[in-house]
């Protein structure tokens, strides 16, 4: 029976360690374990997680190496947003320094509500307590624990915007609990619309899970959706300056 408390207690009781001779990548106890020698902050996860009965990713230690771990956790329907972290899961890092992969992993000890509190291994060499900000962490694998882990908000309260259009008028831009993207617009007597989705709602590609709009120097709004956890971002923008309807949604980049 394997909780995130215990998880924890054995990952803090590793705190300072390192490796040995300092730059060697070598790092016993966990570099042996596997056996492996090079970046082990994905090994150091793999060993805490094992050595309390809960064997994580597609190896039948752990994963070694960053995506791989997302991956299998994404196969389960068990990757979330950083924003949605509680104590125990582990957090995926994105600095955009490994080309077409993840750059570093840990656990959540902690959701701060202005960041993480995260233990880490192989951080300058040891393992190691830090304060981390959401936008470092885009998702964080939760572990089958065997209590039940508290429920995810329907609703992030920083997911709305507001713009002001051409018209010199409010545009609201939100995600529903769903994770589509709604406006609410200000009428000239000061009223405001209901919310309504930006497109039909059976064209927005996936439930988002961030958003953010921004006024164009032609006048149109735009809006920015992406999801799942290192997904694509899309985007949709208005036909007219200050009225719409919104374009389709359009992709606008590759896997983030």
């Amino acid at each position: 029976m394997t909780t995130p408390a215990d998880v924890l207690e054995l990952g803090e009781s590793f705190l300072g360690y390192g490796e040995q001779p300092k730059g060697s990548n070598y790092a016993p106890p966990f570099t042996p374990w596997w056996p492996m020698q090079g970046a082990w902050c994905a090994c150091w996860v793999s060993y805490i997680f094992e050595h309390c009965g809960l064997t994580l990713g597609p190896h039948p230690k752990g994963f070694l190496w960053c995506s791989d771990g997302a991956a299998w956790f994404a196969a389960q329907g068990r990757l979330l947003d950083s924003r949605d972290a509680t104590s125990g899961d582990v957090c995926f890092f994105e600095w955009g320094s490994t080309a077409g992969g993840l750059d570093h992993v840990g656990v959540v000890v902690s959701n701060d509500g202005d960041g993480l509190s995260t233990i880490e291994g192989n951080t300058s060499d040891t393992v190691m307590l830090h304060k981390r900000s959401y936008g470092e962490v885009p998702g964080v694998g939760r572990p089958a624990f065997s209590i039940p882990a508290p429920p995810a908000p329907t609703r992030r309260a920083d997911s709305m915007r507001k713009l002001t259009n051409v018209t010199g008028l409010a545009e609201f831009i939100d995600l529903d609990p769903n994770g589509i993207a709604v406006s609410c617009w200000e009428g000239r007597d000061g009223s405001l619309s209901r919310w309504t989705p930006i497109t039909p709602t059976n064209s927005q590609p996936f439930p988002a899970q961030s958003l953010d709009a921004e006024l164009r120097a032609d006048g149109r709004l735009a809006v920015y959706i992406s999801g799942p956890p290192f997904g694509e971002i899309w985007y949709s923008f208005q036909s007219e300056p200050g009225s719409g309807p919104w374009s389709g949604w359009q992709r606008a980049s590759g896997n983030v």
